[in-house]
């Protein structure tokens, strides 16, 4: 998950909290964000559960999800509160989605077990969209 984000005018100290919450099921996560360390990062909910040590600090909540993340969709939250400590603002994105692996295509026919004559039609589905170039039989 690529998280970047921009605060418009000065902090309060410690008043940047980012916050996934699945859409489904699973629990929520909190974590305070320093942005004189980093505005832009890299998280994986499964395979980095504190979060990123670095950059932040989980302030309530457990893993989102644990592994395989794939197709788990999130609500992501970026609230702050201005240096002059007026009212906490917020932006959301809703449904955003981790997809972090290629799901298996079904061969419709040829079926297994059964003799086919030269030539024969190759009939297959695709669980998701792909990339140009990127369907071969092998």
């Amino acid at each position: 998950l690529n998280i970047t984000f921009t605060i418009p005018e000065p902090i309060l100290a410690d008043s940047v909290v980012l916050t996934l919450t699945p859409t489904t099921t699973g629990t929520s996560i909190s974590m305070r964000i320093d942005p004189s360390v980093a505005t832009s990062f890299t998280w994986d909910p499964a395979t980095d559960p504190s979060g990123l040590a670095a950059v932040s600090t989980v302030l309530s909540g457990s893993p989102p999800c644990e592994t395989p993340c794939d197709s788990t969709s999130f609500t992501v939250r970026l609230q702050y509160q201005d240096d002059l400590g007026n009212a906490v603002n917020h932006t959301e994105n809703a449904n955003v989605v981790l997809d972090t692996y290629t799901k298996p295509p079904t061969i419709v026919s040829p079926v297994s077990g059964t003799a086919y004559t030269k030539p024969f039609v190759l009939k297959y589905t695709l669980p998701e969209a792909y990339t140009a170039g990127t369907v071969r039989a092998v």
